[in-house]
């Protein structure tokens, strides 16, 4: 014992536990900062997917409109090359077969 009346060792085993309890903490707070950190990449990436989930269902409806109309344009050029609708077509604006005589009829407004 020392002159104060304390044992030199019990003072070291004081001080190291009197650490203890600050280097629990410390590590408590980092474990529990490295939890919430995890905690907040996970809802962002959750919510990023859910958002990203959301664009790809939007852009796939927006493709079958697309592949609706395409297929409907493609029927509409289908009809419009077809022989009798090509020749209505021109007959519509003045054309003749070659061999054909035009016919014109005159009709006077005079009474």
């Amino acid at each position: 014992m020392d002159e104060q009346g304390t044992d030199p060792t019990t003072s070291t085993t004081a001080r190291r536990l009197a650490r203890r309890p600050l280097a629990q903490r410390t590590l408590a707070w980092a474990i529990m900062a490295i939890c919430g950190a995890l905690l907040v990449a996970t809802l962002s990436e959750a919510w990023t997917r859910g958002n990203i989930e959301g664009q790809v269902t939007a852009a796939e409806a927006h493709n079958a409109a697309l592949r609706q109309d395409v297929a409907t344009t493609r029927q509409a050029v289908g009809r419009a090359q077809s022989p009798n609708t090509i020749e209505r077509t021109a007959r519509s604006w003045g054309y003749i077969r070659p061999g054909d005589h035009p016919i014109i009829v005159v009709v006077s407004s005079t009474k």
